[in-house]
């Protein structure tokens, strides 16, 4: 069955990273292969990044929703009110940093700390990107795609809604 997401990522260098690369990334970079730790252990990694035992719950069901996303579902990647780009996932996760090279054993940093990634299809790349507040979409859509969390599943029926004003 295929999910929805919407993934919210840190900067507009991760935004053009992410579609130049033809994949979605998410942060946590100092943890490789992320999708393949207990909770226990993600836990102990992340603990003093969060705040409160809810901030860091949140944070561990977030990792979780993203290692658990399958090929075919849909991401919105999205950034600062702004649908981007609509894809799907075409690959499994897989930890990679940025690196580039310059020559002979030499390789430089592009580093933009999203480590943490998955192969994407991106169907449609907007330019200008599509400022959420100024679509035709219900209000709990609107205020749904602007919370805080990184990962966030979009329902069946609120994607159904998102397509028909952005497709």
């Amino acid at each position: 069955m295929t999910r929805f997401w919407r993934i919210r990522v840190g900067n507009e260098d991760v935004v053009r990273s992410c579609i130049n690369d033809g994949c979605i990334a998410v942060g946590w970079g100092e943890i490789d292969d992320l999708c393949n730790r207990d909770d226990i252990w993600l836990k102990n990694e992340i603990r003093d990044w969060y705040t409160s035992p809810q901030s860091l719950g949140n944070a561990i069901r977030q990792i979780r929703d993203f290692c658990d996303s399958n090929i075919d579902d849909e991401i919105i990647l999205y950034n600062s009110g702004s649908i981007c780009a609509v894809g799907k996932v075409k690959g499994p996760y897989y930890h990679k940093e940025s690196l580039e090279y310059r020559g002979w054993g030499d390789y430089i940093s592009n580093d933009i700390g999203f480590y943490n990634k998955k192969k994407v299809d991106w169907d449609i790349v907007f330019d200008p990107y599509l400022r959420v507040r100024y679509l035709d979409l219900p209000r709990r859509i609107i205020n749904k795609l602007n919370t805080m969390p990184t990962i966030l599943e979009v329902f069946a029926d609120e994607w159904i809604d998102i397509q028909s004003v952005i497709l």
